[in-house]
């Protein structure tokens, strides 16, 4: 059950860093509008699964 750990930190850490180079885009205007909506969208949701899968975890151990 290593590789989900594994998975969830690799996840949580793209979608950070998606969320952090749609912000910066977005701040010297390197994106359109539009591209930020949909790497920010991607970057959350990448990010929260990642999260979740690390939580299922940490609640299998606890048992």
């Amino acid at each position: 059950m290593e590789s989900k750990s594994t998975l969830g930190t690799v996840l949580t850490l793209v979608g950070v860093t998606g969320l952090t180079l749609a912000v910066a885009g977005e701040l010297t205007s390197y994106i359109t509008r539009s591209a930020f909506a949909g790497i920010t969208l991607l970057g959350c949701i990448i990010f929260f699964a990642g999260i979740s899968l690390l939580r299922d975890q940490l609640s299998h151990k606890s048992q």
